[in-house]
């Protein structure tokens, strides 16, 4: 009730009794409803799902290939900030694009492998910000707009081109919104980490692995060609490459290691993502010049 209160979904309630409990009818007094017979309610939402939301079952299998997860690995650290960062453009920083039919896939796959908040949150803000899990430590709740419109993420140490403000996309709204109103209906603090679990469940994927599970990869390295006659050997394990293609001195990184993959800027061959690639991405590498005078100020 108080998340339906905050966030204004569409509740259904549904009561496993023939009639409805005292307590229950109590609650629901004080809160707008309209009964409803549970198989009609039911039976319309999946009939409808399924003839206009749902994807062909082919697409829903197939990996997608995404150069802002390439950046996603990294070993540098980043401290706490309270910044106001400037915005992404004004960075001069143009992460990856996406395809709308991408951005559909990456939000129904999301909706559909997770009911946690913090994890569909925070691997939707590695796809339209190319950040790397370091900086997605830094988010905290307080760093998001109250709508969800706009993201702070954080590098003190200038490491990946200094702290940012990122516009956040239609369909990743209501997964950082879900995540934010997580905080405030659980501990109220924020300024608490904003992808972090408050519910004390156990067993939950690191975020790579979590990608994998809804078919999200960075550009893989190229498959060698199979040979005539012989059996099809099973896919191969996903690659995340350590990647410095977003920091402000690219040899920062002494251990890069790409392990095959192809650095964003390229287009792979394969993949619902690798439309997106065919608009051309502005080079993130800065100059010396240009990082040492933010460093200076």
């Amino acid at each position: 009730m108080a998340l339906r209160a905050r966030t204004g979904l569409r509740l259904a309630l549904v009561c496993h009794h023939r009639k409805t409990p005292a307590a229950l009818e109590r609650a629901l007094s004080r809160t707008d409803h309209q009964p409803a017979d549970a198989d009609a309610v039911l039976s319309y939402g999946e009939a409808a799902s399924e003839s206009e939301d749902s994807p062909p079952a082919a697409l829903s299998r197939r990996w997608i290939n995404l150069p802002a997860l390439t950046t996603l690995q990294s070993i540098d650290d980043s401290d706490r900030c309270s910044c106001r960062a400037p915005t992404a453009s004004e960075r001069g920083f143009t992460p990856p694009a996406l395809t709308p039919l991408a951005e559909s896939q990456i939000a129904r796959r999301l909706h559909a492998t997770t009911a946690h908040p913090h994890l569909a949150a925070e691997l939707a803000t590695a796809c339209f910000t190319a950040a790397s899990m370091t900086q997605l430590d830094t988010a905290r709740v307080t760093d998001a707009a109250l709508d969800a419109s706009t993201l702070m993420l954080h590098d003190r140490r200038n490491t990946r081109q200094g702290c940012m403000t990122h516009s956040v996309p239609d369909w990743a709204r209501p997964l950082l919104r879900a995540a934010m109103f997580t905080h405030f209906l659980t501990t109220g603090s924020r300024s608490d980490r904003l992808f972090t679990d408050l519910l004390g469940s156990t067993g939950l994927p690191r975020l790579t692995d979590f990608a994998e599970q809804c078919k999200l990869r960075p550009p893989q390295p190229p498959r060698p060609k199979r040979r005539k006659n012989t059996r099809q050997k099973s896919p191969p394990p996903t690659v995340w490459p350590l990647s410095n293609a977003h920091h402000s001195t690219p040899w920062y990184i002494a251990e890069e290691d790409m392990r095959g993959c192809p650095q964003p800027g390229r287009v792979p061959r394969r993949g619902v993502g690798d439309q997106a690639l065919r608009v051309p991405v502005r080079d993130p590498w800065r100059s010396l010049e240009t990082a040492a005078h933010e460093a200076s100020r």
